[in-house]
């Protein structure tokens, strides 16, 4: 009989077809599955565990066990039977757990036996779980012979395949009262058969009403978990025992920004934890440093709860112990009744860090969030400053302006003013601020502005090791994730790019909504990635790019104290040479081209047009350690949504690079990373994950757009583009387009009988240079015929740029290939030279064949024509 069960089990379940994938190292060891009680009918559960966070894992299932054990075919390299008919059952995403689950139905005609296996996916690394083969059980028997019935069994929790599922000693139908899946259904730490046998109560954790359990009792001080004083002393069980349990819970030797005592200071802290039900008076409890011993004076630490206890050697308060915790290590002995009962020996503690045991009383770790009386919580992280950039929550910053600051801002919005900060509870008496934005996301005061806190501004102070926090309004971003998003992709590709995490601001009490904290790119940034953050970097902003007539804008940002523009210099002097391969090797000694490319994939993969693509928004950094230039993203926000050409751009360095085909060849393995990465990271979950959160935020973003409707359709746009275009990207690589006589589809270009008609939007300085990487020049309509024949083929494009400008000589309109217009097709009221900064033109404005004079940044289509 031919298997039927996984054609069965869904609509989908069709047999899969696989291609072979190519690993350049050996796949990891098999994840272990897990599968439940299959049975006929009902519910069944496949769960693959030990996976990296946000692993996509595809469930796969084969009733044909003539070859068990071996995995899917051609998804590793051991996967070599591609005549198994494997099938897919499903797909899942791992958990922050590392746990992928998927549940599923199972046909009441399923096969009798089945195989299972997982196929992970993470970072582009491909797992195979192990295989497991499970019987499938008829449902209407009873397999465990317990009385009961399979899919009885089933739909109560229970596994039919066992007569006792909670393994306490008594069988799934005799349980009355207690859970059959709970071997211990009061939690007490006894199982419940044992209880019955003890003659305490599996009901009740705590038996005689002495707020002890019955199994800490019975395991941990043999007492009688039936008697409340079970040696009949007069002092009850609790009173006796509850201290010996008492532990050391976690201690910070270097507090720089985590809690602060009563006077604003923020010293050294040790906090201990009572696991027990019953209070422990802290005048029993004694701290031992070295040769100093304290005993609080006062305190009780409550039931499975925790105290902290602030440690300074120079205190003359009687409620803080009176030593030093050191930063380099120490031991701290913890006694009750003078008996130690714990001690913590450590080794050296970072600032903000600490050593805790997690979860609450168990294993000591180093951990980066650190939670003075509170519960511990697992963490990863050894970077104290990771807790500031979280997205699945808003942080609360509350910043404080005096009245002469808020006036001085008022004014001179872009210069510093002392003001007071408090981050989450963390308050910092006197910070810098100034607000930030340029063209388009500035605001006042009045309005959702954006600020700059210089936490360093006064006194040498830090806030989870970040001198700087820039807080962005989001006010051009209507999805509220762009930033987000975007440099996360950055970061998965080997870009140095900030991290980032939601807060809600607060002006003088007053909400001003939420906003993105953007790690500031600054010497504490450079450090990290880095290793050495004392090399120079300079801010790029509004067409500041490796020009003669441009490198001067460069902004000096970090650095020494003495400014050397030499490097900027060297990479201008070399791009006005020819691009070929030799001076392609001479730059490769002055710019870290692997890490540029890789950068500037990102950007128009990402449509980024805010960033180098326009010569704005980025910042270069002089590594230190091998004097290599590297570029740097920044002002992601606006990203995603409008289409970009993957080998257009006005930066000059990517331009000269674009016409070495080495080099164009290296940025096209690069974009060919990029594409996957997207997938490989699964930016469309990340982006959906974030819009759950934001979504419901955004009607109460005060002083932001409050459109749930844009931020919905700016969320669609971008999920949009990120399930199509790196396929299209990987298709257009396809094309092997060189830049030179590329085919139309190379540049999203049209053959006209002139030359070539180009849709994509661009600047008039990108337009010039994508001609003449086709060998053609920007349209030249010199004579009427001319203009004429030109507007009728180019009517349907609507506006778009022809090659005439006048930046070199205000009013004298030159043609790019050199001479002065002689025939003008002005449009009525045209040129005007808007607000002094309209030096290039265009055509079809108004009406067909009249031309418009234009900021040359502006974006529109443009028509190449044959050079004679």
């Amino acid at each position: 009989m031919r298997p039927v069960l996984f054609t069965l089990l869904l609509a989908c379940g069709t047999p899969a077809t696989y291609t072979e994938t190519a690993l350049s190292t050996a796949p990891p060891p098999p994840a272990p599955l897990t599968v439940s009680a299959l049975v006929r009918g009902a519910p069944a559960t496949f769960k693959v565990t030990g996976l990296p966070w946000a692993s996509k894992v595809t469930f796969f299932g084969s009733a044909n066990l003539t070859a068990r054990g071996v995995c899917p075919p051609a998804i590793a390299p051991s996967c070599l039977d591609i005549a198994q008919p494997w099938v897919t059952l499903g797909e899942a995403i791992a958990n922050q757990e590392g746990e992928a689950t998927l549940t599923l139905t199972l046909p009441a005609a399923a096969p009798a036996q089945v195989e299972v296996q997982a196929l992970s996916v993470a970072f582009g690394v491909y797992g195979i779980s192990s295989s497991v083969t499970a019987d499938v059980l008829a449902p209407n028997v009873d397999t465990d012979s317990d009385g009961a019935l399979n899919a009885a069994e089933v739909t109560a929790g229970t596994d039919p395949r066992l007569a006792d599922s909670d393994g306490d000693g008594v069988s799934d139908p005799q349980e009355t009262g207690t859970n059959p899946r709970l071997a211990d259904s009061d939690g007490d730490g006894l199982d419940d058969g044992e209880e019955v046998t003890l003659g305490t109560d599996p009901l009740r954790a705590d038996t005689d009403g002495d707020r002890l359990p019955d199994g800490d009792e019975v395991q941990l001080w043999q007492t009688d978990p039936r008697r409340a004083d079970s040696d009949s002393d007069g002092v009850p069980d609790p009173v006796e025992i509850a201290p010996r349990n008492l532990v050391i819970n976690e201690l910070q030797a270097r507090n720089d920004s985590t809690v602060t005592d009563a006077t604003g200071a923020f010293p050294d802290w040790v906090e201990l934890y009572n696991p027990t039900s019953t209070a422990i008076d802290l005048t029993r409890v004694t701290l031992q440093r070295g040769s100093t011993a304290w005993t609080p004076p006062q305190g009780v630490i409550a039931p499975r709860s925790f105290v902290r206890l602030f440690t300074d050697e120079n205190t003359t308060d009687p409620l803080v112990a009176p030593f030093a915790l050191p930063q380099a290590g120490g031991l701290l002995i913890l006694q009750v009744d003078g008996v130690e009962v714990d001690n913590l020996l450590w080794g050296e503690l970072g600032a903000d860090t600490s050593m805790a045991r997690v979860p609450d009383g168990g294993l000591w770790a180093l951990t980066a969030a650190p939670t003075p009386g509170a519960a511990n919580r697992a963490s990863t992280s050894t970077d104290p400053s990771d807790a500031l950039f979280r997205t699945d929550s808003a942080s609360e910053v509350r910043i404080w302006l005096p009245p002469t600051s808020r006036a001085s801002l008022d004014v001179d919005p872009y210069t510093e003013v002392p003001a007071a900060m408090e981050w989450e509870g963390v308050y910092f008496p006197t910070v810098g601020v100034h607000l930030k934005g340029r063209l388009g996301s500035f605001r006042t005061l009045a309005e959702k502005a954006a600020f700059k806190v210089d936490l360093n501004a006064y006194e040498p102070r830090r806030l989870r090791g970040l001198e700087t926090l820039t807080l962005n309004n989001m006010v051009q971003d209507p999805s509220y994730t762009h930033e987000t998003i975007t440099y996360a992709l950055f970061r998965a590709v080997g870009v140095p790019a900030p991290r980032t995490g939601y807060v809600q601001v607060y002006v003088d009490d007053e909400l001003y909504g939420l906003y993105l904290n953007v790690e500031t790119i600054d010497d504490t940034f450079l450090e990290r990635w880095y290793g050495d953050g004392t090399g120079s970097m300079w801010e790029g902003s509004y067409g500041t790019d490796f020009t003669p007539w441009a490198v001067g804008s460069f902004e000096y940002d970090e650095g020494p104290l003495v400014e050397d523009r030499a490097p900027l210099d060297a990479i201008t002097n070399l791009l006005q040479q020819a691009p070929n391969a030799a001076n392609l090797r001479r730059l490769r000694q002055l710019v870290d081209m692997d890490e540029f490319l890789a950068e500037q994939a990102v950007e128009h993969v990402s449509y980024h047009w805010d960033g180098y693509y326009t010569a704005n928004n980025y910042r270069v950094y002089v590594n230190p350690t091998d004097g290599l230039t590297t570029m740097l993203p920044w002002g992601t926000d606006q990203t995603w949504e409008w289409q970009l050409d993957i080998y257009g751009s006005s930066g000059a360095l990517f331009t000269w690079c674009m016409q070495v085909p080495e080099c164009r060849a290296h940025y096209d393995n690069h974009l060919r990373l990029v594409a996957a990465a997207v997938g490989d990271i699964d930016l469309e979950t990340q982006l959906d994950t974030l819009a759950a959160y934001i979504g419901p935020n955004v009607p109460f973003d005060v002083r932001g757009h409050r459109d749930p409707g844009w931020f919905q359709g700016s969320v669609d746009a971008t999920r949009n583009t990120i399930q199509n275009h790196p396929d299209e990207v990987l298709q257009r690589l396809s094309l092997n387009c060189t830049g030179r006589n590329d085919p139309p589809e190379c540049s999203l270009c049209d053959q006209v009988p002139f030359g070539l008609m180009c849709r994509l939007p661009v600047d008039w300085h990108t337009a010039v240079q994508t001609c003449r990487n086709y060998g053609m020049e920007l349209a030249e309509p010199r004579t009427t015929q001319l203009n004429d024949a030109l507007s009728a083929i180019t009517a349907p494009y609507g506006e778009h740029w022809i090659g005439l400008s006048d930046e070199a000589v205000e009013g004298r309109y030159a043609w790019a290939t050199g001479g002065t217009a002689r025939l003008t097709s002005w449009w009525s009221g045209e040129p005007n030279n808007c607000c002094g900064g309209e030096h290039c033109i265009g055509t079809n404005f108004g009406d067909v064949g009249y031309w418009n004079d234009y900021t040359c940044s502006t974006r529109l289509p443009f028509a190449c024509q044959r050079v004679p």
